[in-house]
């Protein structure tokens, strides 16, 4: 695809005369810092291993209700900490992100070193979301990323989820969930709370599409200039498609038998 972006790119400014220089050294599209993610992964390391969370988590895992929200809460406020992100800056239950209704539990922001991260955080309880329930609503998560706002497309996308029992722990890796190195906590009764994440990009294509439309905007003053239309075809003269040709019209038949005799000459002619 960057081979077919480069060639479009390069049969444009070669038909508009312009040199064929990388764009962005002519100043046509903007450079975007590569920026690093932000490490969640020692963020949750480092809240599982306190003892006042591992005794919460615990007390959570043997109650009917679920958890969620406070672990939503409990996280905000490790990943401010940690990442020194304002007050003043809303990173939960973003509405902004996707499109339609659908709600970002996490949107941490885009700043001069980091590149911004949506995540999207799922917890084993002791109702459906159990076992091989987690697999439904992890894989919806996941399904977010196809309705990310043109805005957010340069973000990382993050699916969390945390799960304590065997069968969560099987159906998280059959959806490609992969756990978080050292993020575990015993929980006693031959369980153990783990945290799993699979990180995605959200719009490489898009991206790259954005670059190039800026590069047209950059040459021609608006967007790219529209296909030519297409030429008429010629009709064919052969094969099936052909139109048909005239019949020709059967010879003249010519009369059978002898000639009729000639007239005779009257008598006393010369």
């Amino acid at each position: 695809m960057k081979f077919l972006i480069t060639l479009l790119s390069a049969a444009g400014l070669l038909a508009s005369g312009i040199s064929a220089a990388p764009l962005n050294e002519r100043g046509i599209i903007r450079t975007r810092a590569p920026g690093t993610d932000y490490d969640i992964d020692d963020a949750i390391v480092d809240w599982m291993s306190d003892p006042k969370t591992k005794r919460r988590i615990k007390t959570a895992c043997g109650t009917v209700g679920g958890w969620e929200g406070w672990a939503q809460l409990e996280l905000e406020a490790e990943f401010r900490e940690k990442f020194q992100i304002p007050e003043n800056t809303d990173i939960r239950e973003q509405s902004k992100v996707f499109e339609g209704r659908q709600i970002a539990d996490f949107l941490l922001p885009e700043t001069a070193t980091h590149k911004g991260m949506i995540i999207e955080l799922k917890c084993e309880n002791k109702n459906a979301q159990s076992g091989d329930g987690m697999q439904k609503p992890v894989g919806s998560d996941k399904k977010k990323i196809y309705n990310v706002k043109a805005n957010y497309k340069d973000h990382t996308f993050m699916a969390v989820a945390m799960a304590f029992t065997p069968k969560a722990d099987k159906a998280l890796t059959k959806v490609g969930m992969k756990p978080i190195p050292k993020a575990e906590a015993d929980m006693g009764a031959g369980n153990t709370m783990r945290a799993y994440k699979e990180r995605m990009e959200v719009g490489t294509l898009t991206k790259d599409m954005d670059d190039l439309e800026e590069a047209f905007k950059g040459l021609f003053g608006s967007t790219p200039p529209a296909s030519p239309q297409a030429r008429p075809k010629t009709p064919p003269t052969t094969g099936s498609g052909a139109p048909a040709r005239p019949k020709t019209p059967p010879p003249t038949k010519k009369p059978t038998g002898s000639p009729p005799p000639a007239p005779k000459k009257p008598n006393g002619s010369p």
